[in-house]
């Protein structure tokens, strides 16, 4: 019932805390994989739009979340046949500073993946190409880095906690 609730933003976060003893990236493809093909509680295109633009719109980031012109073109490409998650375990993978390790799950299917309009990744592998870009929050001088938080002020913060007030006031 609570995931049918058009005001409910799937989403999950320790912010990398656990990296050691889980890995929650994959969060997005198990979500499409159990509630859009599996159970087919939601649709694809309920799906897309609560990973995308209800996100964008109620974190308040400008340009994004939507597929429209003058828009960050941040899109990913698949066949919804084709997606897996890997849920027998994970991986260990030595990508961290000085050859530190953390917990993967693999997951893929995905074709190609663009971030503001280059291609980042092609069959799950990457490109090499980076593409960071300063993502303005609407409303207020706050930037974010794609990917990356910068705290100047507390508009971030309250950004958050509006996000989190619309999904409680499901509550009320």
């Amino acid at each position: 019932r609570l995931l049918s609730n058009p005001r409910v933003i799937p989403g999950n976060s320790d912010g990398g805390a656990h990296i050691k003893s889980t890995s929650m990236g994959n969060y997005t493809t198990d979500l499409l994989l159990w509630l859009s093909r599996e159970t087919r509680l939601l649709s694809q295109e309920e799906m897309h739009y609560r990973m995308s633009c209800l996100p964008a719109r109620a974190m308040q980031i400008a340009e994004r979340g939507v597929l429209r012109t003058g828009y960050a073109a941040d899109i990913i490409i698949y066949d919804f046949e084709e997606l897996y998650f890997d849920r027998k375990g994970y991986s260990l993978t030595h990508d961290l500073p000085d050859g530190d390790w953390r917990l993967v799950a693999r997951s893929g299917g995905y074709a190609y993946t663009l971030v503001n309009g280059v291609v980042t990744h092609v069959d799950g592998r990457p490109t090499g190409a980076t593409c960071c870009a300063s993502i303005k929050l609407a409303g207020t001088r706050q930037s974010r880095w794609h990917g990356i938080t910068r705290h100047q002020d507390h508009a971030a913060d309250d950004c958050r906690w509006q996000a989190l007030l619309s999904v409680a006031s499901i509550f009320d």
